[in-house]
């Protein structure tokens, strides 16, 4: 028992040594390289989708993470946002825009006085976190479409 374990945990060139053995002492016809390759390729694909469903199920649970985030740290920006005076300096753009003209130095101090610092940098590090899982998630599907798509085989393990 320990010997198979060895074998199996050693690398793939062991289990080529193994998988020839194991023709070799089953009396089998010999089916040359076609039968080697087909099974180490479904060998390959296995190991590759065992590796990449964990993966896929992070980045779907890493998407849904950036997006609660986003909608929360948006959520809490409005909020901060309304109880600011900002938007009435936003509003004066509109209404007085000669004296704002006049006076541009006092607006623009006071826009930037009246912001929400601590809100507006919850919202874009929220944005630039929630880029970068999307990616992450984006970059993960690809990967798991590709393996699917490069197989060989169908549903009844025949070469399609």
């Amino acid at each position: 028992m320990q010997k198979n374990i060895e074998q199996h945990t050693a690398g793939p060139a062991n289990l080529e040594k193994a998988i020839k053995k194991h023709f070799e002492q089953a009396s089998l016809p010999d089916f040359g390289d076609y039968l080697f390759v087909r099974i180490t390729d479904r060998l390959n694909y296995e190991r590759q989708l065992k590796t990449l469903k964990p993966k896929l199920w992070a980045a779907v649970g890493a998407f849904l993470c950036g997006l609660g985030l986003l909608i929360f740290s948006f959520e809490i920006s409005l909020h901060a946002f309304f109880q600011t005076p900002t938007s009435h300096y936003f509003s004066l753009m509109f209404t007085d825009f000669s004296v704002i003209l006049n006076n541009w130095q006092d607006y623009s101090l006071s826009i930037i006085e009246s912001l929400p610092l601590g809100s507006l940098a919850l919202l874009l590090s929220s944005v630039l976190a929630s880029i970068v899982l999307v990616d992450f998630s984006a970059h993960q599907f690809l990967n798991f479409r590709r393996t699917l798509n490069s197989v060989h085989y169908g549903p009844d393990n025949k070469v399609v």
